[in-house]
């Protein structure tokens, strides 16, 4: 039943996000111990070791200068925003903004069902 949850949550939800999710499982994979992630039966080998080394190198050297709207959740930033009595600024409001029209256009978007029943049989749409 685990497999099957993995398979529902780290798949994608549309054709658009497929990319995105594989990057998602990638990760995700890589940092289960081994057992863990036979027994999910993650594709593993030198190819997924090598990408994921990649972009653990990319994100340890992205990640610091990046600009706090964009490093943080929007969850994270509201609390910091709350707890200092302060405001979002330009970049942040933007940002929410995209982001909101993102979820937006995903919610209009026709979503073929997904079942954990169907779990196995459910590709990327």
């Amino acid at each position: 039943a685990s497999r099957d949850i993995a398979k529902y949550v780290l798949s994608a939800p549309n054709k658009q996000a497929a990319p995105a999710f594989a990057w998602l499982r990638l990760m995700t994979a890589g940092f289960l111990p081994e057992r863990i992630r036979q027994g999910y039966h993650f594709p593993w080998g030198a190819l997924e070791q090598a990408a994921f080394d990649a972009s653990m190198v990319a994100i340890k050297r992205v990640t610091p200068r990046l600009p706090a709207p964009l490093r943080l959740s929007p969850y994270m930033r509201q609390a910091a925003h709350r707890a200092h009595q302060t405001s979002p600024g330009l970049l942040e409001r933007r940002l929410d903004e995209t982001l909101e029209r993102m979820a937006e256009a995903a919610a209009r978007e026709p979503e073929a069902p997904r079942s954990v029943n169907q779990l196995g049989a459910a590709p990327a749409r």
